[in-house]
C-alpha cells in the first residue's frame, strides 16, 4: 500500500525463464482479458491485454565459457566444465568488454593425502579398541571384557584379510596398500609412508582413486563387511541373541534360587520353633526330674537318719 494507491505484487519461488508468471481469470462476463472485474489481474507475457505491469522478468542467467554461452535456471552452472559447478556472484557491468575471470582446475592432492591419513589414524584407532576388549595383562592379571571371545577375532581377521589382500579388480595400477605407503607397524597398525604417497599421485592419481572408491575397490569392501557385522544376521547380531539368551538363563535361574531359599528358610523357622518347643518341653522335665531327685533324696536321706 503505497498512500492512497493500494498494489499487488506477486513473485516466484523458483527461479529462471521456465518459472515465468503467468495469471489466467476466468471473469463472470465472459471476457478475461479486459479491464472490468477479476480481468484486472489478467497477465501473459507479451500480451497487450495486461493490467499488471512485470518489474522483472524471469529469466536464465547466462555465463561465457571459452565463447560458448552457458545458460542456467540458477546462478550455478554445472558441467559447463566437466565435473564442475560454477556460481555467478554477480553481474558483469559490461558483458560484452568485461575482461575474462581464469579458473585453473587441479587435482586437490592435499585432501586425497588428508584423506588416506585420517584413514590410517581411524583403523589404527579400532585396532587399539580391538587390543582393549581383547588382551590379558599377565604382569596385573586383568583381562579385557572380551577376553577369549571368538566374535572379536572373527571380526578382526576379517578386516585384516581385505586390509593386506588384493583390492584391485583389474582396471588399476594398485592392487594393495603397501603400493601407496601404508604398511603394518607394531601391533598390527597401519604405518603411512607420506613420500611413497606422494609419488603414487604424482604417477597414478586416477588409479588410487580406483583403489579406494572403484566398484570393488576397498571402500565397497569394507562397507560390505561392516553392512554383515551389523546385519539381523551378522556376527554380532548373533552374538548379542547369545547374551540375552543367556541372561534370561541367568534371571530364570535366580528366580528359581530365590524360590529355593525361601522354602528353605520357611522349612528351616519351622523346624527352629519345633526345637524352641521342645527344648521347652525337655526344660519342664529337666525341672520335674530335679525336683523329683530331691524329694527322694529327702526320703532317703531322712530313712538314713531314723535308722
Amino acid at each position: 500500500n503505497g498512500g492512497s494507491e493500494s498494489k499487488l505484487v506477486i513473485s516466484t519461488i523458483n527461479t529462471g525463464a521456465s518459472n515465468a508468471i503467468e495469471i489466467t481469470v476466468l471473469d463472470d462476463d465472459g471476457t478475461h482479458d479486459d479491464a472490468a472485474g477479476l480481468s484486472q489481474l489478467f497477465f501473459q507475457a507479451g500480451n497487450g491485454n495486461n493490467r499488471l505491469t512485470e518489474l522483472t522478468a524471469a529469466t536464465d542467467g547466462k555465463i561465457t565459457v571459452d565463447g560458448f554461452t552457458v545458460s542456467s535456471s540458477t546462478n550455478e552452472f554445472k558441467d559447463a566444465i566437466q565435473g564442475v559447478t560454477i556460481s555467478a556472484l554477480k553481474q558483469s557491468v559490461d558483458p560484452i568488454n568485461n575482461p575474462p575471470e581464469t579458473l585453473t582446475v587441479a587435482l586437490n592432492k592435499t585432501a586425497i593425502q588428508g584423506k588416506v591419513s585420517s584413514f590410517v589414524t581411524v583403523f589404527n584407532a579400532l585396532k587399539d579398541t580391538f587390543n582393549l576388549l581383547s588382551d590379558y595383562n599377565a604382569a596385573t592379571g586383568e583381562a579385557g571384557l572380551l577376553n577369549g571371545d571368538a566374535t572379536i577375532r572373527t571380526a578382526e581377521r576379517q578386516l585384516e584379510r581385505i586390509l593386506y589382500g588384493s583390492i584391485s579388480d583389474g582396471s588399476g595400477a594398485y592392487t594393495n596398500l603397501s603400493q601407496l605407503g601404508i604398511t603394518t607397524g607394531e601391533k598390527g597398525k597401519l604405518e603411512l609412508d607420506q613420500t611413497m604417497l606422494n609419488s603414487a599421485l604424482e604417477t597414478n592419481f586416477n588409479d588410487i582413486g580406483e583403489f579406494f572408491a572403484g566398484t570393488n575397490g576397498l571402500a565397497k569392501q569394507l562397507d560390505d563387511l561392516t553392512t554383515g557385522f551389523l546385519s539381523t544376521t551378522g556376527i554380532i547380531s548373533v552374538r548379542e541373541d547369545g547374551f540375552d539368551a543367556t541372561l534370561k538363563e541367568i534371571s530364570a535361574d535366580r528366580v528359581a534360587l530365590d524360590q529355593k531359599l525361601a522354602t528353605i528358610e520357611a522349612r528351616t523357622r519351622q523346624q527352629f520353633a519345633a526345637l524352641d518347643i521342645l527344648l521347652g518341653q525337655l526344660n519342664s522335665t529337666s525341672e520335674f526330674l530335679t525336683q523329683q531327685l530331691a524329694n527322694t533324696n529327702r526320703i532317703v536321706t531322712g530313712n538314713t537318719s531314723n535308722n
